[in-house]
């Protein structure tokens, strides 16, 4: 047989079993599609995760607060700190929140603020 009749004897196959056909292309079609759909599900996923944790900020960041029954931060305990030997940066800050302070700014003192959020920090940490 030559690749003309073989061709000819496929065609006549599928035209004479018009729904088992069109059923075989349409189960590729949906199968392909579900491939591409949870494979774009994947990827979406995994941007979202990274984003999320990149939102959390730096991860090489360690905070460390006291608690009420703990002494306060000095600068011995700053010193023990910097001491170990991964330890990079100490940086203590204070942080004080929602005190009425009346602030003026801007040409005139146009802007007055009465609550605002100070924190302070060491400047060669920052």
């Amino acid at each position: 047989m030559r690749s003309k009749d073989l061709i000819g004897i496929c065609i006549n196959n599928l035209l004479r079993h018009k729904s088992r056909t069109l059923l075989t292309i349409l189960g590729v079609i949906v199968g392909c599609c579900s491939v591409v759909i949870m494979i774009s599900f994947g990827i979406a996923m995994k941007i979202s995760q990274e984003n999320m944790l990149s939102q959390m900020g730096d991860l090489t960041v360690i905070e460390v607060s006291k608690n009420r029954d703990e002494p306060k931060l000095n600068d011995s305990v700053i010193e023990t700190i910097e001491a170990i030997p991964e330890v990079e940066c100490v940086n203590p800050k204070y942080r004080i929140t929602d005190k009425a302070i009346r602030a003026f700014g801007g040409e005139n003192d146009r802007y007055e603020v009465e609550y605002m959020n100070f924190i302070g920090l060491r400047p060669e940490a920052v």
